[in-house]
């Protein structure tokens, strides 16, 4: 469908990272916010079926899109973008990304990416316990 496009641009962005590092951070803050929403429109929020033969050709391409955008949020994340995340045009997709990386991590199938999600649960709940605490003592 129309977002092959939006894979040669992340392989694009990916590689002007690692060229120029932080001095494309204005295009990035210009431009994240398109390709995400045009991404997690077309990704599904709770991941792809088992893998099995039966794989249809555009979950393949489905799913190489969802890998390319993963090593493009990593290079984000590795070449100090991430603050691109929180900008007001781009926090909307902020729990889009949380739960898809988080869904996805916990189907994978090595275990120690399994149980990233179960550190970051424990973590959100024990912000969110602290954080009633201070609102109810406050």
């Amino acid at each position: 469908k129309g977002y092959g496009w939006v894979l040669a641009f992340l392989v694009l962005l990916n590689q002007l990272f690692c060229k120029f590092s932080t001095s494309v951070r204005d295009i990035l803050e210009e431009v994240y916010h398109v390709v995400a929403g045009r991404i997690y429109i077309v990704i599904p929020r709770d991941g792809f079926p088992s893998r099995s033969r039966a794989v249809s050709e555009e979950t393949r391409k489905l799913i190489k899109l969802q890998r390319t955008l993963y090593t493009f949020l990593h290079v984000m994340a590795t070449h100090d973008f991430s603050s691109v995340f929180l900008t007001p045009k781009s926090i909307v997709h902020l729990e889009t990304m949380m739960h898809l990386l988080l869904n996805t991590s916990c189907t994978h199938k090595d275990i120690t990416v399994r149980k990233v999600p179960d550190f970051q649960k424990f973590m959100i709940d024990t912000s969110a316990k602290k954080l009633l605490f201070v609102q109810w003592t406050g």
